[in-house]
């Protein structure tokens, strides 16, 4: 079984790979990839999708390994989220992360339509108050004269 793998950037060729040998029945922990499939309500209605974690951590028999966990999101409304427990594993799997490890989770946007209209009249307000506020700027130099005066 393949450990660890070393590619070059550039040619995408393997530099170095590192194996490990198994035994029938023997327990390993390994982490193994998670798929999304469907689209959620959530996203349906506005929502954006935060993907958070990538791959789950199981400790399972070594001809047990899955090669992914497909996971429907079709259900998840806004704020709702999905952790590492409600994943279905196995029967012969045992969960090795946190069970609550957040996974997906739909986030409503944080900004809204009267919320942009609000932050559009403070931001207004503000800068007219900074027009008032502004400090008289004095010149350098001499003095130019006024109209009825003379220069000496």
């Amino acid at each position: 079984m393949v450990r660890d793998a070393q590619i070059d950037p550039i040619t995408r060729q393997y530099v170095h790979l590192d194996f490990i040998r198994v035994m029938k029945g023997q327990r390993l922990k390994v982490e193994v990839p998670i798929v999304l499939e469907g689209e959620s309500e959530g996203v349906k209605v506005g929502g954006f999708l935060d993907w958070v974690g990538r791959s789950l951590h199981v400790e399972c028999p070594a001809e047990e390994i899955p090669q992914s966990f497909h996971v429907d999101i079709s259900n998840l409304q806004l704020s709702q989220h999905l952790t590492a427990a409600d994943i279905a594993l196995p029967p012969s799997a045992k969960l090795a992360d946190d069970p609550h490890k957040v996974i997906v989770t739909i986030a409503v946007p944080h900004v809204k339509a009267e919320e942009e209209e609000k932050a559009a009249e403070e931001a207004a307000a503000a800068a007219t108050a900074e027009e008032v506020t502004e400090p008289e700027v004095i010149k350098r130099g001499k003095a130019v004269a006024e109209e009825g005066e003379e220069a000496e």
